[in-house]
């Protein structure tokens, strides 16, 4: 049995398609989940000693390996964060990012993800991160209340919120996507993003090295799965927590998410070095770590 720490969200699919197929099983392990709220509770339990394996960010990693704890990702699942930055319906003068200044801009929760996400994207245009009033509004479709309601002029939403508030505002401003290769690289100057990844201490992979190929080839498996099966169909492996009374919705940003999902799960030392480096100017902290420490492709090999 190998014990999971995992933030919940449509993010971590290609794991729960592993698991929902039972492609752990026939690696010859199992797999029990412990749900947390964040990126930085996950990682605490895998620091903690309370799980084998953390499902979390790779922006974590860094900051535990920068810390000078042993963590190191085996397994990139996205590389990218899905995420779309749109203005306000009732805002049409907002119309690229230079137009914020002096405005509110949405995110799940200060020193969240999406908050360092809006510090690299106002730099990339010329801007700082004082000319903008960041605002929490949650996550999930809470933000389309908050752009609908005037409580945010511009707003950071998932792939599946960002399509209903599509449909309800066909010519809705997007400012910044994170969704495909392009919007990317306009971002971070690289076209894609370690996101999620899967994560162990080096020692418990050394100790484990088959349970560890186990992990990469069933994850492999899964997401290959996924670009090869109907929407339809993959969308039955989301929880049904997440999911949406209306599926349109979540079937055209499935659709548009799927090539997010890795399948070789391997980290490119450049996406690595373009990582730390964002999030060393994004949230003021010195992440002068060695990248060799904080990944490893090792595991991704197939059997001798």
């Amino acid at each position: 049995m190998v014990h999971v720490a995992s933030l919940s969200g449509v993010q971590r699919l290609t794991f729960d398609v592993a698991i929902n197929l039972g492609y752990f099983g026939e690696e010859g392990f199992e797999v029990r989940v412990d749900e947390t709220v964040s990126g930085s509770r996950t990682m605490e339990a895998l620091l903690g000693g309370s799980v084998d394996v953390a499902l979390t960010t790779y922006s974590q990693v860094l900051l535990a390996v920068s810390a000078g704890r042993d963590v190191t990702s085996f397994f990139v699942i996205t590389d990218r964060p899905m995420v779309v930055l749109a203005a306000a319906p009732g805002k049409p003068e907002i119309q690229r990012v230079e137009d914020l200044r002096g405005r509110t801009v949405g995110v799940t929760s200060l020193g969240a993800p999406m908050q360092l996400l809006l510090v690299k994207l106002l730099r990339v245009h010329g801007m700082t991160g004082d000319q903008v009033t960041p605002v929490v509004v949650g996550g999930g479709v809470a933000p389309i209340a908050a752009l609908e309601h005037g409580k945010a002029d511009a707003a950071f939403l998932n792939a599946v919120p960002f399509e209903i508030l599509h449909d309800r505002h066909p010519k809705l401003r997007i400012l910044a996507d994170t969704r495909t290769p392009a919007g990317i690289s306009a971002i971070f100057g690289v076209p894609a993003w370690p996101t999620m990844v899967l994560a162990a201490s080096s020692r418990w992979l050394g100790d484990h090295s088959e349970q560890t190929r186990g992990f990469g080839r069933a994850m492999a498996r899964a997401a290959k799965w996924i670009r090869e099966r109907p929407p339809e169909e993959v969308l039955a492996h989301v929880p049904e927590a997440l999911r949406t009374s209306n599926a349109e919705p979540a079937l055209r940003a499935l659709r548009g998410e799927v090539a997010g999902y890795t399948i070789d799960g391997r980290m490119p030392a450049w996406a690595s070095a373009a990582a730390r480096d964002y999030l060393s100017g994004s949230s003021g902290k010195d992440v002068s770590v060695d990248l060799a420490r904080t990944y490893t492709n090792e595991y991704l090999e197939a059997k001798p």
